[in-house]
């Protein structure tokens, strides 16, 4: 086992402070979105924004209610999932319907021949 890999598994030394410098990344970064999600609803009652590049990803909607074309292309995608399922599930339902109505003439005359079986002895 590599030397890393046992830094990492007792958390000690490079790995350790890897770790924790993850760590505070982190926080900060949730800290600043937000923080800048509460001032985007804050000045959308106050009609003043300040514009940075956070404020202008967080704002998925241009003035006009039109969606941008990563939330348009979003929108499509889930829309074909949704569509997709439900033709699965027709398709898995005819399939079925298909199999009972088969299986159901297969036990009749299964049920004929065996009679008939018997019948010849």
């Amino acid at each position: 086992m590599g030397m890393w890999k046992m830094l990492r598994y007792l958390n000690l030394g490079s790995e350790r402070w890897l770790w924790r410098s993850i760590e505070v990344t982190d926080e900060t970064t949730y800290k600043v979105i937000w923080a800048g999600k509460e001032e985007l609803l804050s000045s959308k009652q106050r009609q003043t924004a300040r514009t940075d590049l956070l404020i202008v990803f967080m704002k998925l909607r241009d003035e006009d209610g039109m969606l941008c074309p990563a939330e348009q292309y979003k929108q499509a995608f889930y829309e074909r999932g949704k569509l997709n399922c439900e033709t699965n599930k027709l398709q898995n339902r005819e399939r079925e319907k298909l199999y009972l109505s088969n299986r159901e003439k297969f036990h009749t005359n299964a049920d004929k021949r065996y009679w008939r079986a018997i019948a010849k002895l």
